[in-house]
């Protein structure tokens, strides 16, 4: 028995389909036909034709990734070259798009591996996420510290030496916890949306609604506690998973307690490992809980299909604070 696996492989996704690419309109459309190759009832067909359109077959996929919110729903579509064993493969996520290579012998260990491995991007869809993210969390710190006049000391984990990596919030080394822990002063106050529904939340303020604001005060004490999220050409930014949605104080609480078990990823030793200043940092939050001086925010960082900060947003930074 013979199986067709370029018949198969939408059957495989559930929603996946087949679509003809034409070329651009801007290139050479038109192939000449080897008629030689072609039998006697195949050449009569033509009608005397001897070259025709060339299209190339792509494969189209949507899907939604279970319990991600920050991936959410994906769209991919799949391009294999007419004349050589590689395909553009084309990843849309929330977080934005991005493109990469396919290398395989055959077409055959190509559409092979694509079923098994159920497109095999998803762990590419995850870093295209975290770079966005790790892009999103730098542009916030620079804006902070250019235009709203926070200390660079005061961002822990900032590092202002291009060869080495800031390392901002408390996180471990599955990337969870919390993306940036700041202290003021200054500023001595901020004005931040306060988000009446989900979609208002996540997405450009006026597209779903113009959320409230409010007025934040700090004293000299106060520990700022944000969860960043990023958008790389979108007008929304990703959404909360389970442990984000809970809002910022009972996260806190919970990473905490995590931290106290001193077990898994939240083992004292491995937190060391990758940040030397992990506890340093777990104990401040822990007494500016216990000071009652915290504010937990949920800024949006919004880049535009260049890569620079949205002009559009937030009074031109690109940013919008939210309480979280």
């Amino acid at each position: 028995m013979v199986i067709n696996l370029a018949m198969l492989t939408p059957a495989a996704f559930g929603g996946a389909r087949w679509v003809l690419r034409s070329f651009r309109r801007d290139s050479n459309a038109l192939a000449h036909l080897d008629l030689s190759k072609l039998t006697e009832a195949e050449r009569k067909s033509l009608k005397g034709k001897q070259t025709a359109e060339v299209n190339a077959i792509e494969l189209r996929l949507d899907k939604r990734v279970p319990r991600n919110a920050e991936e959410g729903a994906i769209s991919v579509s799949e391009l294999p070259s007419v004349d050589t064993n590689q395909s553009l493969v084309t990843v849309v996520t929330q977080s934005g798009p991005a493109n990469y290579a396919v290398m395989s012998r055959t077409l055959r260990d190509r559409l092979t591996l694509m079923i098994t491995q159920h497109v095999g991007n998803f762990k590419v869809v995850g870093r295209i996420c975290k770079v966005v993210g790790d892009a999103g969390e730098e542009a916030l710190a620079a804006t902070m510290v250019e235009r709203w006049g926070f200390r660079s000391g005061n961002i822990l984990g900032f590092s202002s030496n291009p060869a080495i990596a800031s390392r901002f919030g408390l996180t471990n080394k599955s990337g969870h916890g919390l993306d940036m822990l700041v202290k003021v002063p200054p500023p001595p106050s901020i004005t931040v949306r306060a988000p009446t529904t989900d979609a208002m939340r996540h997405h450009i303020d006026g597209l779903k609604g113009v959320a409230p604001t409010q007025t934040l005060t700090f004293t000299e004490e106060t520990l700022l506690v944000i969860e960043t999220k990023t958008t790389l050409g979108g007008t929304r930014t990703p959404g909360f998973n389970k442990t984000q949605a809970v809002g910022g104080a009972q996260k806190v609480t919970d990473l905490m307690a995590l931290i106290r078990k001193d077990r898994g990823h939240w083992k004292h030793s491995n937190m060391l490992d990758l940040d030397p200043n992990a506890l340093k940092n777990a104990d401040l939050i822990a007494k500016a809980q216990k000071a009652g001086d915290i504010q937990y925010l949920h800024a949006q960082i919004f880049f535009d299909h260049r890569g620079q900060l949205n002009s559009l947003v937030g009074n031109g930074t690109g940013i919008q604070f939210n309480l979280w």
